[in-house]
């Protein structure tokens, strides 16, 4: 039987595909500015987040100028701004396509840590990785169709030949 950890990281892999679909449907293309959609979103959680507070403790932590400065920082430009580039990734590539950059994290982590940590990388770890990024691969996928050669098809009248573009 599964534990309730398994449970919340299934949940929490069929809310990431669900959103991902859902924002594709609903709020992209719509009109609205990729910035804005990310600035709302991000406000919206930000006051959701300060329901948690008297369940959470109301302990007065020690605040610092360089603990502000670093918060504030990488909630603009790690998470405000890749909010932003998700929105317009979505509009301009569907919500498939942009739902594949999460599955690439983990690649592009794991061989950054190998050639600048010296991590080790396994069989294992390298056949995941190979795994990834064919499944990336086939999602991106289409099959050619051969546009030099224009189809031919018998005419109406007298066996002439009438070209298809």
């Amino acid at each position: 039987m599964a534990g309730w950890g398994a449970l919340a990281i299934l949940a929490a892999a069929v809310s990431y595909a669900v959103a991902f679909a859902d924002m594709g449907r609903k709020l992209t293309g719509k009109g609205t500015a990729p910035m804005s959609l990310s600035a709302a979103q991000l406000l919206t959680a930000t006051a959701l987040s300060t329901t948690a507070l008297p369940v959470g403790g109301l302990e007065s932590g020690h605040i610092s100028a360089v603990g502000v400065i670093a918060v504030v920082i990488l909630g603009i430009f790690g998470t405000g701004f890749t909010f932003a580039l998700n929105y317009r990734l979505i509009a301009d590539e569907g919500a498939t396509n942009a739902a594949t950059v999460g599955h690439l994290l983990p690649v592009v982590s794991v061989a950054l840590g190998a050639l600048l940590l010296g991590e080790a990388l396994t069989f294992r770890i390298v056949a995941g990785m190979v795994v990834v990024l064919a499944g990336v691969g086939l999602t991106r996928w289409q099959k050619r169709t051969n546009s030099a050669s224009p189809l031919v098809t018998a005419g109406q009248t007298g066996g002439s030949r009438t070209t298809v573009h």
